[in-house]
């Protein structure tokens, strides 16, 4: 809670009770409310802030383990949400149990960083920013957001990186499980950049609109020409910044390398096998409810061969009744299911391809003023394992909440910018017991002496 709520007379009659809170400090006190009674087994009280009491164990019995509250009803999580040490493990599992979302206006850092990327995004691919803006102006916007069209977005930028181009935020997913008798959990992300880095061998002259059968086998020998002369596809992940500064908190370097490593990771699980990667696209279908056998609009068809010509000559088929046939078998409808298949070729193209070098990018202003690289290397790879499961035992409640470590630069780096500053107890007993530390040692100093 910002130390600023305090003067706000929302507590008690101060000078200026009438201040009205401006967005981050209402929301801030919204979280506040819902947890008090939660935590502390009471109300907030009219004269005073009671701090949300409690050690790690008790915190995390008193408000429930946080998997249930991160998902929201909807059975998957987001790599950013395996994050949950990223800043405070503390301030992750208020967050989630208070379950209020972070309001638009409240959320200025967010919005800069979604408008930073959707730039890059449409500097990599103009054609699709104009024709989501068409389709829009149609009254197909709402279809635009839609896990079949984001699909085929991941398709045609999966082809346009297998000719030699870069692509921006793709679609990628995988799955973790908290338990042996638990279900796995989806775990979807957006990778932001794909590239390719070595020197790249004399490209086949390719027509993005060439029937999408002849063009993967195509894309695919000029995927292997290229890495055989010594290329390789590298993930980037691109960080915003309000100064041209980069981050120095270790937890925050730290989950922006796991981000990578689960990309990669997921990356290559998804090239690895076509029909495995199907089977798993239409299992990530259904949990974001959507029928992967129900047939698509005309339109929307229509809208997705526009998106990705090289579908036209599969879409004419099925409209004509003929079956499509895939690496993962024939296809009847046009239907998601019939995205998924090509969609799990698509990431095919990236076997074998993908390199050992990750990228940090970090922009301000719209300029890459600082490029970090990272060795996907066994021991990143074996820490990745590692973090899954940490970050799963807390999920499913097998271990207490985490804070950041009990020392006072800790809590004066990450404490000073949380919304629970003024009235986290464990912020509190910690600065207690930390300021009791210097009297403490020369008590010891001096027995020493006697």
């Amino acid at each position: 809670m910002p130390r600023r709520i305090r003067s706000l007379g929302l507590f008690g009659k101060t000078a200026r009770t009438a201040a009205k809170p401006n967005a981050q400090t209402q929301y801030a006190l919204d979280k506040y409310t819902a947890l008090l009674p939660l935590v502390n087994g009471q109300d907030k009280g009219d004269s005073a802030t009671p701090p949300l009491e409690g050690d790690p164990a008790t915190l995390l019995r008193r408000l429930g383990p946080p998997l249930p509250f991160v998902l929201g009803g909807s059975p998957r999580l987001s790599v950013t949400r395996l994050m949950t040490k990223g800043w405070c493990e503390l301030r992750y599992l208020y967050d989630a149990r208070a379950g209020i979302p972070r309001p638009a206006a409240a959320a200025r850092t967010l919005t800069r960083g979604t408008r930073a990327h959707a730039r890059l995004e449409n500097s990599a691919h103009p054609g699709d920013a104009r024709l989501a803006a068409a389709l829009r102006a149609e009254g197909m916007g709402d279809f635009v957001r839609t896990l079949p069209y984001g699909w085929a977005a991941t398709l045609g930028r999966l082809l346009q990186l297998a000719a030699g181009g870069e692509s921006r935020e793709l679609l990628c997913h995988g799955w973790v499980r908290g338990s042996s008798d638990a279900p796995p959990v989806l775990v979807s992300g957006v990778v932001d950049r794909l590239s390719w880095e070595g020197e790249a061998p004399i490209p086949l002259p390719l027509d993005d609109s060439t029937d999408i059968a002849t063009l993967l086998p195509l894309l695919q020998e000029q995927v292997n020409e290229r890495v055989k002369h010594g290329g390789n596809i590298v993930v980037s992940d691109t960080k915003t910044r309000s100064t041209f500064t980069t981050p120095t908190q270790g937890s925050v370097l730290r989950a922006t390398t796991m981000q990578l490593a689960y990309y990669r990771g997921y990356l290559e699980a998804l090239a690895q096998d076509a029909p495995r990667t199907f089977a798993s696209l239409l299992e990530n279908a259904r949990l974001h409810g959507v029928d992967a056998d129900a047939p698509l609009r005309t339109e929307e068809v229509a809208a997705l061969v526009r998106l990705v010509p090289s579908l036209q000559a599969d879409a004419a088929q099925l409209a004509a009744g003929e079956a499509v046939q895939t690496l993962v078998g024939p296809v009847t409808v046009a239907s998601p299911c019939w995205l998924a298949a090509r969609l799990a070729q698509g990431y095919a193209l990236l076997g074998g391809a993908l390199g050992g070098t990750l990228r940090v990018e970090y922009y301000c202003r719209g300029t890459n003023f600082h490029t970090a690289t990272v060795p996907y290397s066994a021991a990143l790879r074996a820490e990745r394992v590692a973090h899954e499961a940490d970050a799963a035992a807390f999920l499913w409640g097998r271990r207490p909440v985490q804070p950041v470590a009990r020392r006072l630069d800790a809590l004066r780096t990450y404490c000073a910018h949380c919304d629970y500053a003024a009235v986290c107890g464990w912020k509190r007993a910690v600065e207690r017991d930390l300021g009791g530390l210097g009297p403490a040692l020369v008590r010891i100093a001096e027995g020493a002496c006697v």
